[in-house]
């Protein structure tokens, strides 16, 4: 009703004003998503640094106080954890944790059920969720829906918008 009865510079005043309240909430969410970020990457960057630590460890001297440690480890059970979007926190055994040093995407794209490339296609859709349809006029780059889980993405179709996605 307050639409109707105000002028079109009052429309027009209090259209900027949602789009500007839209557009500090969005720029909020984008700021939660990259510090999750952060955190994430600092905490597989840790995991590294410990994994990097265990490896030199057992393989600078192979005694049996070297390779004791990480038998201890193995006998006491210890999980490892490691969180990855799409397939949550990921626990390892001790035999798992060198296969997921070696590749972390590709242990997480098969937790997922999905190829490695399937799945960083699906990360870079979940972290930016834009139509990647190329033409001679570059990119569309409009916002899409999110798919939240990579087994439900499928590449050239659930990372374009519909107009791109009828065209294929």
């Amino acid at each position: 009703l307050r639409l109707q009865n105000a002028s079109s510079d009052e429309r027009d005043a209090i259209e900027k004003q949602k789009l500007e309240a839209e557009i500090v909430l969005l720029r909020e969410q984008l700021d939660r998503r990259d510090l999750d970020l952060a955190y994430r990457d600092e905490r597989e960057d840790q995991l590294r640094a410990e994994l990097d630590e265990l490896k030199e460890t057992m393989g600078a001297s192979p005694d049996d106080s070297t390779n004791s440690m990480f038998t201890m480890l193995k006998e006491m059970e210890v999980v490892y954890v490691a969180y990855h979007p799409g397939v949550g926190h990921v626990s390892m055994t001790s035999s798992d944790i060198v296969r997921y040093a070696d590749n972390p995407m590709s242990y997480v794209a098969e937790k997922a059920f999905v190829t490695e490339e399937k799945y960083l296609a699906w990360l870079e859709h979940f972290e930016h969720p834009t139509c990647q349809h190329h033409d001679a006029d570059g990119m569309c780059g409009k916002t899409i829906g999110k798919i939240s889980t990579p087994g439900e993405f499928d590449i050239g179709s659930s990372d374009r918008c519909d107009l791109h996605r009828k065209s294929l």
